[in-house]
């Protein structure tokens, strides 16, 4: 992937390599082999990750609620946030999956009363029980009823704490929870595109789904839903998230933000810096502000970026600036998770240092040579 002299952005061939870290490495061909050429440094040339996101995050936080659940190997581990900085998160409970199966997908719900769980095969619900610290299986789930051919469910995602809402590839599903923790299958919505990608519910209830290129949003009417696309990209979507109940922001791999209000689409990427246009980490997440409508918190594996919108009155007014002010955090890396805490000025920032990466790597490998070792 590369820009040219007008910061255009264009897609060309380019080498993918890997190794024991798990990190794919992006490179220009042509700027690796001149680099190896003259044994020089080719890391500028590089990118650390794809220009796609994972179609199920492995953190996520509750809505309304510092809650955080997040996916350690086969288990889901769950965590309260401590209301000081100079304190630390609780450990509320642990949900661990039988080894023979794989997590493909989890939800917490907008309190973080409730944890969803997807195997290729199952669907588990448990009741988070503050008191003991510990998690409730929930054994009244019924057999979901799926249309003919249509996979499993491959995302979750709880639209309030009595609605939890299933998608697979060809319809979305939904299931009815009641106080006592009754369940029961409501009504199925078809879809006419498998939705592998980003999900995202708003506070109303309405769902962004996302495939590589295209946006939709479901919206409920009474039983009745219905879909419409919203945005058509050119360029790999990395991720889609509400930032109120009726905007949302998108992210695409030139690191391009996009703002959705009804039929209303602001692309800020001819307002952003070049700087920002070359970055090599794709954007991850998207927030706003909580105390900041004009602001939003982009986060990637490398920096958190707030961007400073210019509010409707100073485009008004000629004489102030309506330039776009970005703030760059980069005291935390790698980055695995960032999110504001709800109706605060504070933050969450999950990384995990490369050091800790680094001691679960396999031994090195040793090949006896000719007069060397």
């Amino acid at each position: 992937f590369k820009f040219d002299k007008d910061s255009n952005f264009y897609e060309r061939t380019v080498l993918i390599s890997g190794g024991v870290d798990c990190t794919f490495v992006v490179s220009d061909p042509i700027a690796f082999d001149r680099a190896l050429e003259r044994s020089k440094s080719f890391s500028s040339h590089q990118r650390r990750l794809l220009p796609f996101s994972r179609h199920s995050p492995m953190i996520q936080m509750a809505q309304n609620a510092p809650i955080l659940a997040g996916k350690i190997g086969n288990s889901i581990q769950v965590w309260k946030l401590a209301e000081s900085k100079h304190q630390k998160p609780i450990h509320m409970a642990e949900i661990k999956i039988s080894r023979y199966e794989a997590i493909t997908a989890f939800s917490i719900s907008p309190e973080g009363n409730l944890v969803c769980v997807l195997t290729s095969s199952e669907l588990r619900l448990y009741k988070l029980d503050p008191k003991k610290k510990s998690v409730i299986k929930i054994d009244s789930i019924a057999a979901i009823k799926m249309a003919k051919k249509a996979s499993f469910p491959h995302l979750t995602v709880f639209s309030n704490e009595s609605t939890l809402l299933l998608l697979n590839s060809h319809e979305i599903l939904q299931l009815n929870i009641t106080e006592t923790l009754e369940i029961s299958q409501g009504d199925s919505f078809s879809l006419s595109f498998n939705p592998r990608r980003c999900i995202s519910s708003s506070s109303s209830g309405t769902l962004a789904l996302s495939t590589d290129r295209h946006v939709f949003l479901v919206s409920s009417n009474g039983k009745q839903r219905s879909i419409k696309m919203v945005y058509e990209s050119s360029y790999p979507i990395t991720s889609v998230s509400f930032l109120d109940s009726k905007t949302i922001a998108i992210s695409d791999c030139r690191n391009a933000v996009i703002r959705i209000t009804g039929d209303e689409v602001n692309e800020t990427f001819s307002q952003l810096p070049k700087e920002w246009k070359v970055r090599k980490e794709p954007i991850m997440g998207i927030q706003m502000h909580p105390l900041n409508p004009n602001k939003i918190s982009c986060w990637s594996d490398a920096s958190v970026a707030q961007i400073t919108f210019p509010s409707t009155k100073r485009k008004l007014n000629s004489e102030e600036s309506s330039e776009v002010e970005i703030n760059l955090i980069d005291d935390y890396r790698p980055l695995l998770f960032f999110a504001h805490l709800p109706n605060s000025a504070d933050s969450v920032v999950i990384e995990r240092p490369w050091i800790s990466i680094a001691e679960n790597f396999p031994p090195a490998f040793y090949r006896s040579r000719y007069g060397a070792q």
